[in-house]
């Protein structure tokens, strides 16, 4: 049995021991223990997954919704050389990502990559934005755009972009090389950084046909810059065709009195190449525009010789048939061929986002219809076909008038019965037909009332008081 002394000294000895134990274990602890990150590659602290969600500011993939690609295209700058396009929605609320890799690729209908290119950019919450790859060298037109991103690293934030404010949008010189310019406000007191703006032009059908950038670097809280865009081409023909980019709905008018068989041959001239330019216009439109057919003389015809129709063959043969009467002299009425012309083209408004055009071409002077008060008021006939040209002018539709050889009164026809004066064509001759149809059909276009939608960032991850 041991002493007292003994048993006390064992205790002793067994304190000193686990007081030894304690600050070993706790110096190892502190020497070994790694304080929880959202970086340390474990799922702990309360994280959803490894690094993500919880505490930390990266979110999980499976918390997050995917980038949306709502369309791509590529859009011609010059030949050979083409602005690969694609838009992104980010719908995510709360979630961006501070840099994503991405690849554009262009493609062929056989699956050929014809170009790629690689960038970065950053994405906000609630993000709607172009991802566009400027002047890709890309030999034929890509039937297809692709993206691929990099793995995506989202992260919490807010959409900052409600603070920017879009004003005083203007288009100028559709025909010309255009530019776009724009006031952004920043109605916010952070300074934003890294702004970009994309402007989108869009035609009736809202389909996108012409698309630029700019970016500025920085702009002050409570306070408004200026943006210019510029385009490389006119936007008003389709690149490939010179066709036109929107539906169309045109009548045309074909002069059939006595003076298109002046030249006294069999068949009548000019009225047989005209009837053949007529035709190849026809041939120079889109499927899917509607044409119709109106000709005259003392009158125009009743029933019109064809309705608005899709079947151009149908038209065509119209065209053919045309002839001038031999029954008694004819005379001019360019007004009422204007008039049924107009009543086509407004009964037969199905089609609302179509452009409505007349094409009217004439040889000779307005001399009918006589005024029933007075045959001899002489200015009658050219007031009654200025009323009905004003009439289709309130429809919103576009006259084009073609004055045919030197026995037009070309001032009265460019000044009063043209929409406007840039509307006016001279044929000399019956050669210059051809040439002036096929002008006209590809600018029917330029007569489109085009929208501007554009579209402004800037980069929450780096905006500063």
């Amino acid at each position: 049995m041991l002493s007292w002394s003994k048993k006390r000294q064992i205790i002793y000895l067994a304190l000193v021991v686990g007081f030894f134990i304690f600050v070993t274990t706790v110096f190892l602890f502190f020497l070994l223990y790694e304080t929880p990150t959202c970086f340390d590659g474990k799922q702990n602290q309360e994280e959803i997954g490894i690094d993500c969600g919880g505490p930390c500011v990266r979110l999980c993939v499976f918390q997050v919704e995917e980038l949306s690609v709502l369309w791509s295209d590529a859009f011609l700058a010059k030949d050979g050389v083409y602005d690969m396009v694609v838009f992104i929605e980010n719908k995510n609320i709360n979630a961006g990502i501070r840099n994503l890799g991405y690849t554009i690729k262009a493609y062929n209908s056989s699956g050929d990559v014809l170009a790629e290119r690689s960038g970065a950019t950053y994405i906000n919450a609630m993000d709607r934005f172009a991802l566009i790859e400027h002047s890709t060298a890309i030999s034929e037109k890509p039937t297809r755009i692709d993206v691929e991103f990099d793995m995506p690293k989202w992260e919490r934030t807010l959409s900052q972009n409600r603070h920017l404010k879009i004003k005083n949008k203007r288009l100028f010189h559709e025909k010309t090389p255009p530019r776009i310019t724009a006031i952004v406000e920043n109605n916010s007191l952070d300074t934003k950084r890294n702004i970009e703006a994309v402007a989108l032009i869009s035609n009736k059908k809202g389909e996108v046909v012409a698309i630029s950038s700019t970016h500025m670097s920085t702009l002050a809280g409570d306070s408004e810059g200026d943006l210019f865009f510029a385009l490389a081409s006119p936007i008003k023909k389709n690149p490939e065709n010179n066709i036109c980019i929107t539906s169309v709905d045109v009548v045309l008018i074909i002069d059939r009195s006595g003076s298109m068989n002046d030249d006294g041959l069999n068949p009548p001239q000019p009225l047989t190449d005209a009837k053949e330019s007529a035709i190849q216009f026809i041939s120079n439109i889109r499927k899917d525009d509607q044409v119709g057919l109106v000709s005259f003389a003392t009158v125009a015809s009743y029933p019109i010789d064809h309705k608005l129709t899709l079947n151009h063959k149908s038209v065509k043969e119209s065209i053919d048939a045309v002839e001038i009467f031999t029954n008694e002299i004819q005379h001019t009425n360019i007004g009422d061929s204007i008039k049924k012309a107009t009543k086509e083209l407004t009964s037969t408004r199905n089609r609302g986002k179509a452009i409505d055009a007349i094409v009217l071409l004439t040889d000779g002077i307005a001399t009918r219809p006589r005024n029933p008060q007075n045959i001899n008021d002489v200015s009658y006939a050219e007031n009654y076909a200025v009323e009905h040209a004003l009439v289709a002018r309130e429809n919103n539709i576009i006259i084009y008038v073609i004055g045919l050889g030197g026995g037009v009164d070309e001032e009265f026809l460019r000044d009063e019965i043209a929409s406007s004066k840039d509307k006016y064509y001279k044929a000399l001759t019956v050669g210059e037909l051809s040439e002036v149809y096929n002008e006209i059909a590809q600018i029917i276009c330029a007569e489109e009332i085009f929208t501007t939608e554009i579209n402004v960032r800037a980069n929450n991850f780096s905006t500063t008081r």
